[in-house]
């Protein structure tokens, strides 16, 4: 996603490169410098820093390219530190000023980023569907990031058929890309596997268990590939996403409430015990498929992939620990187990029942 972005600077440093450094700044000079500033923090992802150096730029209410060039760059910080919210409300201005700018492609995918993370799947679509419509603009590698969060996108919305759709063509058109490297390592590989595979919601909640893992299965399979690349910068991001979503999950599982209106105490530990096995068995399951991709080759694993896999090894361990546990109503009598039993149904208890009545013997004399 940076790639574009730090076209924009491009531009920007082109339309100056008549400035001399010899003369006393200028205004222009000032924001030229500011922004260069605010770009370099940014490539070492220091967004806080970058955000100061464009609002600096911003706040001289000056026009010219390195000031929507900065108001850009400051959602794209804001991005980083995860400010959301802040970063939609600079990229709808942006695009508002940029009608025929051939950025806006990427402002769009941007948007969508921002809010698929706060969990507006039906705007993020809409705005990785508007970046599409203006894919001319995008670089090859950029249009496959998208086209692997329109699966993501769709997957959450719970519309298999068209996730597929676009899992499939991410995976094609990724393959066809690396292929034209050879066994050259493109410059993007790894920004682009992390872009394909970020979990932008990685906050797993109760009830919504199973909608929030749906895209993870596929998310993961591009982050393993982002890790094992051993890039300084995405390899590192990737592992700690990974293993982030899964502590989420973890936690969601631990926190499942416990019923406190039902009077009946046990069966609310029983209904709050079955819900975590279920939870823990729907998150087991995309563990053994996570295992299942990382192979068993581990003579060549990078330190990065271990060091994973040693985290994810331990959240495996405490499923494995609720999956096992004593059922809550283990220990009871049989008759105890038997009344919880018809309660869980709705039932009440039947009386005990009693012998079948032996017909009574009447002496024929008294009948006369």
């Amino acid at each position: 996603m940076m790639k574009s972005a730090f076209l924009c600077s491009l531009l920007f440093l082109a339309s100056c490169s008549f400035l001399s450094n010899k003369e006393p700044e200028t205004g222009m000079q000032g924001r030229a410098r500011l922004y260069q500033e605010g770009l370099r923090y940014m490539s070492h992802h220091q967004y806080q820093e970058a955000l100061e150096k464009f609002e600096e730029v911003l706040k001289k209410e000056a026009v010219g390219p390195e000031v929507t060039g900065s108001l850009f760059q400051s959602a794209l910080a804001l991005q980083g530190l995860e400010r959301w919210e802040e970063s939609l409300l600079r990229l709808r201005k942006y695009i508002s000023l940029q009608d025929i700018n051939p950025f806006q492609a990427t402002a769009f995918y941007r948007m969508g980023l921002a809010y698929e993370a706060i969990g507006q799947e039906p705007k993020a679509l809409a705005a990785f569907q508007d970046a599409m419509k203006r894919e001319k603009n995008l670089t090859e590698e950029t249009r496959v990031e998208i086209q692997s969060r329109l699966a993501n996108v769709y997957s959450r919305l719970g519309q298999s058929s068209e996730a597929e759709y676009w899992y499939k063509k991410s995976e094609e058109n990724f393959l066809k890309l690396r292929k034209k490297f050879g066994n050259r390592r493109p410059p993007w590989l790894a920004e682009t596997l992390y872009n394909m595979g970020r979990v932008l919601l990685r906050k797993i909640h109760v009830e919504s268990f199973a909608f929030d893992l749906r895209p993870i299965e596929r998310s993961q399979e591009w982050l393993l590939k982002a890790i094992r690349v051993e890039d300084q910068k995405y390899s590192p991001l990737a592992a700690q996403e990974l293993v982030e979503v899964y502590q989420s999950a973890l936690e969601a599982i631990n926190s499942v409430p416990l019923d406190n209106q039902d009077q009946d105490k046990i069966r609310s530990l029983k209904d709050q015990q079955d819900k975590k096995i279920e939870m823990s068995t729907q998150l087991y399951q995309l563990i053994a498929k996570l295992m299942l991709d990382r192979g068993y080759d581990f003579d060549y694993e990078t330190n990065a992939e271990k060091k994973t896999f040693l985290a994810i090894t331990e959240i495996k361990k405490s499923l494995e620990l609720i999956l096992r546990s004593r059922p809550v109503n283990q220990g009871l009598t049989p008759e105890a187990r038997r009344r919880e039993g018809l309660k869980r149904k709705g039932q009440n208890s039947p009386p005990p029942s009693l012998p079948p009545k032996k017909p009574v013997e009447i002496d024929p004399n008294l009948r006369k």
